[in-house]
């Protein structure tokens, strides 16, 4: 399992940078609620385009991911924003 991990990373590798440069270029850790919400749609969207099934809570601000089917699920929890301004805000810098 581990070398077919190992293989579509390297193979994929270009396509994450790519994707993960356009996220950050989103400047979604500016409180502003209409660009949080590009970000989150940005991501659904990648997902959507990846066979994943999506879908936004009713509040609209938490997107939710979806593969596979069964009993057992896995979430995983993450926070789109942008680092930079996080770490200026904190810093200064």
């Amino acid at each position: 399992m581990k070398n077919k991990i190992d293989n579509y990373i390297r193979t994929c590798q270009a396509d994450m940078i790519s994707d993960i440069q356009t996220l950050i270029r989103i400047p979604s850790i500016n409180g502003d609620t209409k660009i949080c919400e590009e970000a989150l749609d940005w991501i659904l969207a990648k997902a959507a385009r990846m066979g994943m099934i999506t879908r936004k809570a009713s509040t609209g601000d938490v997107g939710i991911i979806q593969i596979g089917s069964g009993e057992m699920t896995m979430g995983i929890l993450s926070h789109v924003s942008d680092y930079r301004r996080i770490r200026d805000s904190r810093t200064g810098s």
